[in-house]
C-alpha cells in the first residue's frame, strides 16, 4: 500500500510529459526562450546539446532526449514555415544521433526528400560518419579476437575511441533476433578471457606433469557461440569491411529483409515519439503555446 501511495504521489506531482527535477540543470532557462516563432533556435540549441551529450566518451541520455526533440521541433516548425532547408538539415542531426542504422538511412532519405542537395551523392567523398578503412579493419579485428577468446587483445583494441565508435555504428547487427550480443556484451566477454585456468593453452596439467584437456574451457577458449551469434558477428565484420552483397541471402542476412520505409514528412514526429503541437518548455515541462501564456488579469 505504500508503495501505491507513493506511486500516486509522484504521478500527482510530475505528471506525464514533466521532466525530471534539475534534470536539464542550466539549459531551462535556455529552453524556455525558445519560441515557434524562430525555429532555427531550436536546431542551434539541438546542436550544442547533442555535441555535448557525445563529448568525453559518454553519451548523456538526458541531453541527448531533449537534442532529439529540439531536432524534431525545428524540423516541423521549418516545414510549417516552408523551410525545407531547415528541415531537412534536423534529419541530419537526427540520423547522426541515431545508434539503429535502418533508421539512419531513413532519416537520410528524408533529409533528401526535403532538400534534393542531401541526396546528391558525392562520389568524390566518403561518408563523414563512417569509419576509416583502418579502423573499421580494427573493429572487424577485436569482434574476432573476442570469438577466440583473446581478451587482451580485444580489450587493447577496445581502447581506442574510434574503434567503439565504429562497433556502435553497427551495434544493431550484433544484435540477432532472440540472442545476446552488442558491443557491451563483446567487451564483458574480452574481460573474461583468456582461460583463468589454461591461459588459452587448452590443456591443463596434473602434480605430476600429466596433460588433459581444460575443465574450464573445455580446450575450446572464448565465448558459447550460439549459431545465430556466429552470424551476427560475421555480418557485422562483412559490413565493416564494406564488402558487396553478391547474393540476395547475403543482404537478407546483414539487414534481415527489412522492408524499405517511405521517407514521408508526416512520420517523423510519431516515429520520435514526440508531439509536434508541445513546442513550449515551460515550468519544467513540454506544452503548447496556449498552455504557456500567462492567465489574462480579470481586474478588480
Amino acid at each position: 500500500m505504500r508503495l501505491i501511495a507513493a506511486m500516486l504521489v509522484l504521478v500527482l506531482v510530475f505528471p506525464a510529459g514533466a521532466e525530471t527535477p534539475d534534470a536539464l540543470g542550466p539549459w531551462a532557462e535556455r529552453l524556455a526562450s525558445l519560441t515557434p516563432d524562430d525555429p532555427a533556435e531550436y536546431f542551434a540549441l539541438a546542436e550544442e546539446m547533442a555535441a555535448l551529450a557525445e563529448d568525453a566518451d559518454r553519451r548523456d541520455r538526458e541531453l541527448l532526449a531533449t537534442a532529439r526533440r529540439l531536432f524534431v521541433l525545428a524540423f516541423e516548425l521549418g516545414r510549417a514555415r516552408g523551410d525545407s532547408g531547415l528541415s531537412a538539415s534536423a534529419c541530419i542531426g537526427l540520423a547522426a544521433l541515431a545508434t539503429d542504422e535502418r533508421e539512419r538511412r531513413w532519416l537520410r532519405a528524408l533529409a533528401a526528400a526535403m532538400d534534393p542537395r542531401h541526396g546528391t551523392p558525392d562520389w568524390s567523398r566518403v561518408d563523414p560518419g563512417a569509419p576509416s578503412p583502418r579502423i573499421a579493419l580494427r573493429a572487424a579485428e577485436a569482434i574476432g579476437h573476442v570469438r577466440a577468446g583473446n581478451g587482451r587483445a580485444a580489450l587493447a583494441l577496445f581502447d581506442d575511441p574510434s574503434v567503439l565508435a565504429a562497433l556502435s555504428r553497427h551495434d544493431r547487427l550484433l544484435h540477432p533476433f532472440g540472442a545476446r550480443g552488442g558491443l557491451f556484451d563483446l567487451q564483458r566477454e574480452a574481460r573474461l578471457w583468456p582461460c583463468p585456468e589454461c591461459r588459452n593453452t587448452r590443456l591443463s596439467r596434473d602434480a605430476r606433469g600429466r596433460g588433459a584437456l581444460c575443465g574450464t574451457c573445455s580446450g575450446d577458449p572464448g565465448p558459447d557461440m550460439t549459431p545465430d551469434l556466429y552470424v551476427a558477428h560475421l555480418r557485422t565484420e562483412f559490413a565493416l569491411l564494406n564488402a558487396e552483397h553478391a547474393t540476395w541471402s547475403s543482404q537478407l542476412a546483414t539487414d534481415g529483409g527489412t522492408p524499405l520505409r517511405d521517407p514521408d514528412p508526416e512520420e517523423l514526429a510519431s516515429a520520435m515519439r514526440i508531439d509536434p503541437a508541445r513546442t513550449v518548455f515551460h515550468d519544467g515541462r513540454w506544452v503548447r503555446p496556449d498552455r504557456a501564456e500567462p492567465e489574462q488579469n480579470p481586474g478588480p
